[in-house]
């Protein structure tokens, strides 16, 4: 039986649960006026239910197995460098926003992110891209950072059979320890990326361990060991045919970092598409890739040689050049076997433009021997002409005349004003040390002896403690001067963040340093000059006081007739007066002359009036004219014998070729690097990175070794570490 108080509360709720209703429909049926009542708070009530979108929701995130899916990152599309047509390869990014990033490139420069796209105008009433509109495409791009600045020196040394036995075994008339460290600084001081031939790869472990462990190499370099890719097929007595690979994998002194893009994999079998670049390498410094193809033909027959650079060489060159888009930097570089000077063209071109002919490739080295005991040039570097030599345009060469004239015209300015402001410092520092002029009194004369009055013959001794005084003021005044220049440049060391402007205020805080020692070391001899002057002094009053007592005898002299028997007592004391006053006159004048002699030694000012040497300027390279300059440099090293040949090792010059590693339409994209990556069987998705299995033996053995460099600055222009102390 229910009780009155549930039934009245039942009524009231069917009652409120159909007007709801009522209100409900009446509310979503779009009329404003209406009200949605209150939620009643009976236990009874039922939400209404509405319909749910999560079907339709699920729906959406169902993926299109017809939708392209988004490339790996080593094969995504570079912004900073794609072209339109690649750029619409990314779904939905339609032709008037490729033409629109392409725009915003050339306007206002390279991408930071992939994500700087967002801001990029479509033009006219589209707007910006978005980040909405973004979203879809980012995983089909990617944006590579470009490099400015810093160069790249490339080259190549022939050392005759480079082996163990022949490097760190010890033997007659043979230091290893000291060829080993002229080798490491020779490599230091040339070198980024360093080609050795003729190495005997079975034999050269210990040197290997050796050179790497070596504190000025140390973790900072990488040796990577191969054969030639263009050799012959026989190898004389005593000789090596594998080479090594030397790269620096740190920043330093302007030169970034060298990275194995692909190494030689010489497990491809013969008759594969790549057997033939099995060999060839792939290096990449800042925005540079090069292939470098080593040549040793040295003890090749003249046929084999032949046929080698009329066939294999042009067919390897036109191989590396179908794998790579546009300037394709292939350096050929080794031991031709022949003399490659003068008129040698090499007979390999290369085609650096689809639509250009094809360029043949030419020598660096056109005059210079690289053998030592005869006149043959037979090592050479070979570049397509685009790679090699340039000549400034007559704008260029005329705007860097005009700039060299007016430093010179600057630098001379500057030297005249300094022998100006020299001569009117040193007159007067002269003033303020100079004495007073004597007054050209005549000396008094007696039969008894001569004394010429102190005061007189020297007039600057009274005044030398006073004259020493005021250099000391000026030399201590200078001084406070140059510890403030050395307190500013401290404090803004510390608050500075570039390390251009950390090099120059160290600069000024090293000179003004070196000043201030000497200036302080000017003061301390002023000092014991005064200590000496006042002695002087003393001696001198001594000296006045003899000559007034003789002065004194002279006049009761003068009044005495030689009869007189006081004459002959008078002329007694007058001697003792000239003995007494000669000593001590002696002795004052010697403390004055040391005196006033290191007063004109601090008053001396040493200014350097000579027009300074001006950096004259000259066209540089960039990254569309790569070539810096070309070096054959002696090897220097120490010789070596060998027991079998019955001779030394003939140890060739170095080759060094610099290259500037800005950033260019030659530089690769993240999607080309890919594709010429494998280009020698070398697969990315599959094989570690190169660079990982190129680890060093540890230094923990050698906990002392000072390494010299820097670590690795991702900055293109960073300027990290010097090698001036190995230089």
């Amino acid at each position: 039986m229910t009780s009155p108080v549930l039934e009245r509360s039942l009524s009231r709720t069917a009652e409120s649960g159909s007007s709801n209703k009522h209100a409900s429909a009446f509310f979503f049926s779009g009329d404003s006026k209406a009200k949605a009542r209150p939620k009643p708070r009976s236990f009874f009530y039922e939400e209404p239910t509405q319909p749910t979108a999560e079907p339709a929701a699920a729906a959406e995130n169902v993926p299109d197995p017809d939708a392209p899916k988004p490339p790996e990152p080593g094969r995504r599309i570079d912004v900073n460098s794609a072209t339109a047509s690649e750029l619409i390869e990314v779904p939905g990014l339609t032709q008037v926003a490729a033409d629109a990033i392409i725009e915003a490139r050339r306007a206002g420069g390279l991408f930071d992110s992939a994500e700087s796209l967002a801001r990029v105008e479509l033009g006219g009433s589209n707007g910006m891209i978005g980040k909405k509109r973004l979203s879809k495409w980012l995983p089909w791009l990617v944006a590579i950072p470009w490099h400015a600045g810093g160069t790249l020196r490339i080259g190549c040394w022939n050392l005759e059979n480079l082996a163990d036995k022949s490097t760190v075994d010890k033997a007659v008339n043979f230091d290893c320890d000291k060829w080993l460290n002229s080798f490491a600084r020779t490599i230091l001081k040339h070198y980024d990326l360093l080609i050795l031939n003729e190495v005997d790869l079975d034999c050269s472990e210990r040197l290997k361990e050796r050179l790497i462990r070596h504190p000025l190499i140390g973790n900072n370099w990488r040796w990577l060991a191969a054969e030639a890719p263009i050799s012959g097929s026989e190898s004389a007595k005593d000789t090596a045919k594998g080479i090594a690979y030397l790269f620096r994998v740190t920043s330093s002194n302007n030169h970034p970092p060298v990275r194995v893009l692909s190494a030689p994999q010489p497990g491809v079998a013969e008759g594969e598409k790549e057997h033939l670049l099995r060999n060839v390498p792939l290096f990449g410094c800042g925005g540079l890739v090069i292939a470098p193809i080593t040549v040793q033909l040295t003890h090749c027959t003249r046929f084999e040689r032949e046929a080698i650079l009329s066939s294999k060489l042009p067919a390897v060159v036109a191989q590396v050049q179908s794998s790579w888009r546009r300037r394709p930097n292939v350096i050929v570089l080794g031991d031709w076997g022949v003399d490659t000077r003068g008129s040698y063209d090499g007979q390999v071109t290369v085609k650096y433009h689809p639509t250009k002919a094809a360029v043949p490739l030419v020598p660096l080295s056109t005059s210079m021997p690289t053998w030592h005991s005869r006149n043959l040039g037979s090592d050479n570097i070979m570049l397509p002409v685009p790679l090699g030599p340039w000549t400034p345009s007559e704008a260029e060469q005329k705007a860097c005349d005009d700039a060299n004239s007016k430093a010179k015209a600057e630098a001379k300015a500057a030297a005249n004003a300094a022998a100006i402001e020299a001569k009117v410092e040193a007159e007067m520092w002269s003033a303020a040390s100079a004495p007073p002029l004597a007054d050209g009194a005549a000396a008094e004369e007696l039969g008894a002896g001569v004394i010429v009055d102190p005061e007189v013959q020297r007039p600057g001794i009274g005044t030398l403690t006073t004259r020493l005084g005021t250099v000391q003021e000026m030399l201590r005044r200078e001084l406070e001067q140059l510890t403030a220049v050395e307190r500013t440049a401290q404090l803004r060391w510390a608050s500075s963040t570039a390390e251009d402007e950390k090099q120059v205020l160290e600069q000024q805080y090293d000179i003004a340093s070196d000043k201030r020692k000497r200036i302080n070391r000017k003061h301390n001899k002023a000092s014991a000059a005064n200590a000496v002057a006042e002695s002087a002094m003393e001696v001198q009053a001594k000296a006045i006081e003899k000559y007034k007592g003789w002065k004194q005898a002279i006049k009761r002299l003068k009044k005495l007739d030689e009869s007189d028997v006081k004459y002959a007592a008078v002329e007694r004391e007058i001697r003792e007066w000239v003995a007494a006053f000669e000593g001590a006159d002696q002795k004052g004048a010697a403390a004055n002359d040391i005196a006033e002699a290191e007063l004109v030694l601090l008053v001396v000012r040493i200014v350097d009036i000579k027009p300074k040497a001006v950096a004259e300027v000259f066209p540089e390279a960039n990254a569309d004219r790569r070539f810096v300059n070309m070096q054959v440099v002696p090897s220097g090293l120490q010789k070596r014998w060998s027991r079998r040949m019955g001779r030394a090792y003939e140890d060739h010059a170095l080759l060094v070729a610099e290259f500037c590693c800005s950033s260019g339409v030659d530089t690769p994209s993240i999607r080309q690097i890919d594709t010429l990556r494998r280009m020698n069987g070398f697969d990315p998705d599959t094989m570690p990175d190169p660079m990982l299995t190129l680890d060093n033996p540890s230094l923990e053995s050698n906990p002392t070794a000072d390494v010299g460099e820097a670590a690795v600055n991702t900055k293109a222009d960073g300027k990290i570490g010097s090698l001036k102390q190995w230089a």
